[in-house]
């Protein structure tokens, strides 16, 4: 596949212009502190728009798909950062049929934090009854310690609630996710609104 080299300028000069406008807060010495993560913020919005101009002008089919990794996949793209994405697609014969499926939101999610490990397992529960019978039923008990909840996730929109084992690892019990398929939009949060619920 390839794209006209006009395709290719256009996209050229309009991630340069947004880039600039990004960053050009960055010249001004009473920026404070706060502000360069709204410059990461706005610089990593610009390469959205810009990969989404390339990604529709590719005209991939629905098989295809396109994720953002790194700090720009966390809304944190710095100045001079590689641009890191992430380009799946389905095998070739795939039921195009099987994208109508609707599926829950996330089964895994991978994160950057400050340690390497298992953050918690997660059990869904059959309904918000079962998460409130087992909420009861752990609190009852002396071996349990409760550790959040029962909120609702803003990604998935899932209940929740969260406990601590005796040996120190954190399980969640979850029920009612959003689920999505092919059709659903992809949307966009900060790490900080989207992992604070």
């Amino acid at each position: 596949m390839s794209l006209p080299t006009a395709t290719i300028t256009a996209l050229k000069s309009q991630w340069g212009e947004a880039r600039q406008r990004a960053l050009r807060p960055l010249d001004d010495p009473a920026l404070p502190p706060r502000g360069v993560g709204a410059v990461q913020r706005d610089l990593a919005r610009a390469t959205d728009e810009t990969i989404r101009r390339l990604w529709q002008a590719c005209g991939l089919g629905p098989t295809w798909s396109l994720l953002a990794v790194g700090g720009y996949g966390r809304g944190q793209l710095a100045p001079h950062s590689d641009i890191d994405v992430l380009v799946l697609r389905g095998q070739p014969g795939d039921d195009p049929q099987a994208l109508e499926t609707f599926v829950d939101h996330h089964t895994f999610l991978c994160i950057e934090g400050p340690n390497s490990g298992l953050n918690h397992l997660s059990f869904e529960a059959q309904d918000i009854d079962d998460i409130m019978l087992g909420h009861q039923h752990l609190r009852k008990g002396d071996k349990y310690k409760h550790v959040w909840g029962i909120g609702r996730h803003v990604l998935g929109s899932q209940v929740y609630d969260y406990w601590q084992d005796p040996w120190g690892r954190v399980h969640e019990h979850w029920s009612d996710s959003d689920v999505l398929n092919v059709h659903a939009p992809t949307n966009y949060l900060p790490a900080e609104e989207g992992l604070n619920s």
